[in-house]
C-alpha cells in the first residue's frame, strides 16, 4: 500500500512539475526574431492569440501563435520555431531547408503536411495520412514510418 501511495504522488508531482501553463501576452512580448519572422511571412494572417509559458522550473519561456486559419507555431525561448502545426491552414514551407520540400513537393504531393518540428538536429513532418518522414541535419531522409 504505501508503495501505491508514493507512486500516486511521484506522479501528482511530476505533473505538476512539467505542466504547462500557456498565458495570454501580447505580440510586442515575443521576442524580437519570432516578431520579425511573423512580420514577415504572415502579415496578412490575422492571429488569433499570443501565448506563453515558463518550462523547465522556469528557467526556458516558450511561445505559441495561434492563427485564424487554424495554423499553429511554436517557438523556444530563443525564438527559433520548434513546431509548425497545419491542420486546415497552408505549410509555410520557406520554414524548412529547400532540399526538403523539393524531396517533400516530388514524392508526397498528394500527402496533406499536419505538422513540422524541428528538432535538435533532424526535422520531422507528420502528414494526415500517418506517414511520418525524419530527415537529418543535410536534409537527407533517415526514417519513414507509415502509421
Amino acid at each position: 500500500m504505501k508503495k501505491l501511495f508514493f507512486i500516486a504522488i511521484s506522479l501528482i508531482m511530476a505533473t505538476m512539475l512539467y505542466a504547462e501553463d500557456y498565458k495570454s501576452i501580447n505580440f510586442e512580448q515575443l521576442p524580437a526574431s519570432t516578431q520579425k519572422l511573423v512580420n514577415a511571412h504572415f502579415a496578412d494572417n490575422p492571429i488569433w492569440a499570443v501565448k506563453a509559458t515558463d518550462t523547465w522550473f522556469r528557467f526556458n519561456r516558450e511561445y505559441k501563435i495561434i492563427f485564424d486559419d487554424g495554423l499553429i507555431i511554436d517557438f523556444d525561448s530563443d525564438g527559433q520555431w520548434s513546431d509548425v502545426e497545419c491542420y486546415g491552414a497552408p505549410v509555410p514551407f520557406f520554414m524548412l531547408p529547400d532540399k526538403i520540400v523539393k524531396y517533400v513537393r516530388h514524392n508526397f504531393h498528394q500527402e496533406k503536411i499536419v505538422e513540422i518540428k524541428k528538432l535538435p538536429e533532424d526535422y520531422k513532418i507528420e502528414y494526415d495520412s500517418g506517414i511520418e518522414l525524419l530527415f537529418d541535419k543535410n536534409s537527407e531522409l533517415v526514417s519513414f514510418e507509415w502509421e
